[in-house]
């Protein structure tokens, strides 16, 4: 299985982590509406070198639920926050790619396979979600 980004990947002893089994429904925060491969860049790539040995930082950052997102979007610093548009969701298989969750348990790191078009795997949340 290749993901994105593998060759970085390759680079970083033991990553990714060994990942979940079975579907996940994840959300992200995204910078725009419509979506845009923006809101898809891992850490590593919008704050890069700084982040290209930390594995985690080649993942996309997600949450378990609308409400931990939600909780994790508060607690960002304002002008990080402010950057932010919407949060889009997805439901996540195995075959999307690897998945698993870091040691604060609502947040998910996830490692999309290379062909896997993240623009049409996520949706925006329902406004009626919210």
């Amino acid at each position: 299985m290749d993901l994105k980004f593998q060759e970085k990947i390759n680079k970083i002893e033991g990553c990714p982590a060994n990942g979940e089994s079975g579907d996940k429904t994840l959300y992200r925060f995204i910078l725009s509406v419509p979506l845009d491969s923006d809101s898809f860049k891992p850490h590593s790539l919008i704050h890069k070198p700084k982040f290209d040995k930390i594995c985690i930082a080649w993942g996309l950052s997600t949450y378990d639920s609308l409400k931990s997102a939600k909780e994790a979007l508060q607690n960002l610093p304002k002008k990080t926050r402010e950057k932010f548009t919407a949060i889009a969701v997805s439901e996540i298989t195995d075959d999307d790619g690897i998945k698993y969750s870091t040691k604060n348990k609502r947040h998910y790191t996830f490692f999309p396979k290379k062909e896997v078009n993240l623009l049409t795997k996520f949706a925006l949340v329902n406004q009626d979600e919210e």
